[in-house]
């Protein structure tokens, strides 16, 4: 399936990018994507836009699960 898309001129050199990093993802194993969540920042869904851009601003990550009233209420990210 690689071979594929690579060869698939109909795809722009993005979407090839993208499967290709997919195939590559079935190789990963969850534990080493995993944070335990002790360590997962999260971000109040009360917050104000301006309030949680400043939060993660001071925060090394790229993800960041929005909750509701607590910790297993994960409305978005």
């Amino acid at each position: 399936l690689r071979v594929l898309v690579n060869s698939n001129k109909r795809l722009s050199q993005d979407e090839r990018t993208i499967l290709d990093d997919v195939f590559d993802a079935s190789e990963t194993i969850v534990a080493e994507v995993m944070r335990p969540r002790a360590d997962v920042e999260f971000l109040d869904g009360s917050l104000s836009l301006e309030e949680a851009a400043a939060k993660i601003r001071e925060l090394p990550y790229s993800r960041y699960p929005v909750i509701g009233k607590d910790f297993d209420d994960v409305i978005g990210f």
